[in-house]
């Protein structure tokens, strides 16, 4: 297993240093792009999604992603999003066999595209900000190190668990090891990345992510527990599949755009 996820590391992240740092723009964009529409798939899959409805929620979500990308209108996610809503009623109108699962797998479509594209393709937007392409890299850094710890410490030193229902193997130690780990590795980045930023305020960016990648691995947790599968797919070796390695990057992607806006 360690094996697998080692030879998978060193294809994967020259890559995408590569794609992030010496293509153009447009580069990471179409990456963020196939990546949101595999995790979106997969989801759909966990969630029993029907085949139509799935199309139309991909259709719905590679929108969203796009609309993210640079010099286009800012309104366009939430136009996108509103006409999703009424053709994926429309669709349920006129599929329905029964109206109460009906509307319960439109819901769910709707809920993947938001959830898995929809936040996801908030790295297109990181990217776009001053200084992107160091800031995408610190999101990555510091939610593989809080993913990396989290695992190492709770699965060698873990005694409290502090979710079993939801997610068995999380234990305490091993969630302080991966906030610790976020806000250690935000330490480098500041000295190395962004010395004329306050250490301060990227501590606190590192605290945050190492927090809200907690919240999605959990959510992850609770559809994988809700559909009875222990990994959402099986494409990568070693890693499961795309939703098991971008689920805190889910949730951090939006949390860090939105702290950068914010923040002084």
């Amino acid at each position: 297993m360690a094996g697998k996820r080692i030879a998978v590391a060193l294809v994967f992240i020259p890559a995408f240093l590569a794609i992030l740092f010496y293509a153009p723009p447009v580069g990471l964009h179409l990456l963020v792009l196939a990546v949101a529409l595999w995790a979106q798939t997969e989801y759909h899959r966990l969630a029993g999604t029907p085949p139509g409805l799935t199309v139309l929620a991909l259709f719905l979500g590679g929108a969203v992603v796009v609309s993210m990308t640079a010099n286009l209108p800012p309104m366009l996610p939430s136009l996108f999003l509103v006409g999703g809503i009424v053709i994926l009623l429309t669709w349920t109108l006129v599929t329905a066999n029964g109206f109460e699962r009906s509307l319960a797998e439109t819901s769910s479509a709707f809920f993947g595209a938001v959830y898995v594209s929809g936040l996801l393709g908030h790295i297109s937007l990181v990217r776009q900000l001053g200084d992107g392409a160091l800031w995408v890299l610190f999101l990555v850094l510091t939610t593989w190190a809080a993913d990396t710890a989290a695992y190492a410490v709770g699965s060698t030193l873990g005694r409290r668990h502090i979710f079993p229902r939801l997610s068995p193997k999380k234990t305490l130690e091993g969630t302080i090891a991966g906030v610790a780990a976020s806000v250690l590795t935000a330490w480098v980045c500041q000295a190395l990345l962004f010395p004329q930023s306050s250490l301060a305020q990227v501590l606190f960016l590192g605290l945050a992510l190492g927090i809200s990648g907690i919240g999605g691995d959990l959510a992850e947790s609770m559809i994988k527990r809700g559909s009875g599968t222990k990994d959402s797919g099986s494409l990568i070796p070693g890693h499961g599949g795309a939703l098991d390695r971008v689920d805190s990057l889910i949730f951090n992607a939006p949390v860090l755009y939105y702290a950068l806006l914010l923040l002084p």
